[in-house]
């Protein structure tokens, strides 16, 4: 999607520049009028030239060139200074590079929201949103240590995403790998001596010789059944449709559904507070966050409340209306509506689920350990007893005989 710089005025005649990412010049000035803003001019912006630009940059770095940017704006340093000395100690060579485009385009006229755009996989729309929103409200120190506390934010939460799954992909990893070595090397050494048993096997061992039987013959076919399976989800995870019944069936998920709304909603929470509070207009901070919301179905939500706003109602009707908001968000936010302290309200509620969260992923991986245990010694038990009882029987055999 390409950036477009504009300039604009608003209800009050005022001159309101900016960049705003939109397909055309058509859809930017509809994306303006929902904010009550009249395009007077746009251009495309250029590509950016610098090296590293076309990656994504770690989110740390991100953070450390935020928070320098807000310590230069809150001591009083110009910019361009600011952001010389940062390239000059900087030791990331995509940043440096990136920073040095910004300060040439700073020098040519543009404003720090502007060159930043020329950088959409380092600064999204919703930094360069609320830098835009920083630079026109004179709010700019403030809104880069709020874009601080959201990246911070950000990163713990995926953070806390990644700790939550590691213990049950290992042990599924380590499950898999398990059943591959008994079928493929251990089993197959007690074959040839239950080959010779002229007794009935119990059905634990037969099922045990059919499987490994089957793995040795066709272990490739599984592997690449494995392979396409893999590739297939994660196409069919790029679908749109498909990707939304994936992630509204997550949301509705009786154990891990009440966590993941928490997440998402969570994030909803957080950066509407963070948005209105640099002074983003409300349809256009609800449409950012539609796109940022990494669930699908919560993103459409958020969609559904800003077109209910913009055809009149309020935010607490619009939350209601798109049928997935928790209660605690809902009532947060019509006592924000009520008291005029909405961006208070929002805080909030991010802090609770801050809290909340924590907790109850320590509760569900409490209740997935004993069960992804319990799967694990089932399956070593059925190996032993396959191995064991036919033994069992053979020694009774001898007996009998001697």
């Amino acid at each position: 999607m390409p950036t477009f710089a504009f300039t604009a005025r608003n209800g009050a005649g005022q001159v309101v520049q900016g960049s705003r990412a939109a397909n055309d010049v058509s859809a930017l000035r509809r994306l303006l009028a929902d904010e009550g803003v009249l395009l007077v001019r746009s251009r495309e912006a250029k590509k950016a030239g610098a090296v590293g630009s076309l990656r994504p940059l770690p989110v740390r770095e991100l953070i450390v060139f935020t928070f320098h940017m807000q310590n230069v704006l809150d001591a009083g340093v110009p910019i361009l200074s600011g952001l010389t000395d940062l390239r000059e100690e900087t030791r990331h060579p995509a940043l440096r590079a990136v920073i040095a485009d910004v300060i040439d385009r700073l020098n040519g006229g543009e404003t720090f929201a502007q060159a930043l755009a020329h950088h959409p996989t380092i600064f999204d729309q919703h930094y360069v949103s609320m830098v835009d929103a920083g630079e026109q409200s004179g709010r700019l120190p403030y809104v880069m240590e709020r874009l601080v506390q959201l990246l911070e934010w950000r990163e713990e939460l995926r953070r806390s995403i990644r700790d939550m799954t590691t213990y049950p992909i290992v042990v599924l990893v380590a499950l898999v790998g398990l059943v591959a070595l008994v079928l493929g090397f251990v089993f197959p050494r007690f074959m040839e001596v239950f080959q010779r048993i002229d007794f009935e096997l119990p059905w634990p061992t037969r099922v045990l010789i059919g499987a490994s039987d089957f793995m040795q013959s066709w272990w490739w076919a599984v592997g690449l059944g494995v392979i396409a399976a893999w590739i297939g989800l994660t196409l069919l995870r790029r679908v749109d449709s498909v990707r939304l019944r994936l992630d509204t069936a997550l949301l509705r998920a009786p154990i891990v559904g009440p966590v993941v709304s928490m997440v998402n909603f969570g994030q909803v929470a957080k950066a509407l507070a963070s948005f209105l509070d640099a002074g983003i207009a409300l349809p256009r901070a609800l449409e950012l966050i539609s796109r940022m919301v990494g669930n699908r179905r919560a993103g459409r939500s958020v969609d559904e409340a800003r077109t209910s706003i913009l055809a009149g109602e309020t935010l607490t009707e619009g939350f209601r209306a798109a049928g997935l908001f928790p209660p605690l968000v809902l009532r947060m936010v019509r006592m924000g509506e009520q008291s005029g302290r909405l961006v208070e309200a929002l805080g909030k509620v991010g802090a609770i689920y801050d809290r909340e969260v924590p907790v109850r992923t320590k509760r569900l991986l409490d209740a997935l350990s004993p069960i992804l245990t319990g799967v694990m010694g089932g399956i070593l038990l059925f190996v032993i007893l396959s191995v064991l009882l036919p033994l069992y029987r053979m020694y009774q055999e001898i007996g009998t005989h001697y």
